[in-house]
């Protein structure tokens, strides 16, 4: 089973959402102070539909920023397709290290471009958190919700 989606409101500015990936469930909240909640659902339909269509990686943002302010960060859920298998990791996105590392400004557009390659070991050669599904079941998702 995946599940993305909105299940209540915290305040005015926060919205409280739900992530299943299999027997993983995690709750997290997603800032309406630059996008809305249905740019961050047009987002994921895009981006679980993009690794669907064959690309290799790409990320669902929860919490998104004003890209110009450089201290902001940008919380995300990097999607990698191996195959028919997909691995999700969650990762915090450093505006300004993007920035830095890239030699460019941020740009949505250019997401997948940001992401780092998928590791499986930290660098002091720990296991690092993954949950695995399928690209059926992404479908599955995309097709029950439309």
């Amino acid at each position: 089973m995946f599940k993305i989606e909105f299940v209540g409101n915290k305040n005015k500015k926060l919205k409280i959402g739900n992530l299943i990936i299999e027997d993983f469930q995690e709750t997290f909240l997603s800032s309406l102070r630059y996008w809305t909640e249905n740019e961050y659902i047009d987002h994921w339909y895009k981006s679980i539909e993009a690794v669907i269509n064959g690309a290799e990686v790409t990320a669902l943002i929860t919490s998104m920023a004003d890209p110009k302010d450089k201290r902001n960060v940008i919380f995300s859920w990097p999607i990698y397709r191996i195959k028919d298998d997909i691995y999700i990791h969650n990762r915090i996105l450093f505006i300004k290290k993007i920035e830095k590392d890239f030699q460019e400004e941020f740009s949505l557009d250019n997401l997948d471009k940001y992401l780092s390659p998928r590791e499986t070991f930290n660098e002091d050669g720990k296991k690092l958190s993954e949950w695995k599904t399928s690209v059926e079941t992404l479908r599955s998702f995309i097709i029950g919700t439309k």
